[in-house]
């Protein structure tokens, strides 16, 4: 489950919540879409986490030929 290393804000897919801003990888850092706006960071310049994460473990457990 990933959690905003910004502002704190948790996702968590098994439960209801009112929070429904993608998660991104920008620098190392977890951060929700709201956090890296006010950050100034555009959205392009980062990373989907959900992507990251699949291509992250993928080419560590030797799945992913690059």
């Amino acid at each position: 489950m990933p959690k905003c290393e910004r502002c704190g804000t948790e996702y968590d897919e098994g439960k209801p919540h009112k929070h429904k801003e993608k998660f991104y990888v920008h620098e190392g850092k977890v951060l929700c879409g709201s956090c890296l706006i006010d950050m100034s960071v555009p959205l392009d310049d980062a990373q989907d986490y959900e992507t990251y994460i699949k291509l992250y473990t993928d080419f560590h457990r030797g799945g992913l030929n690059i």
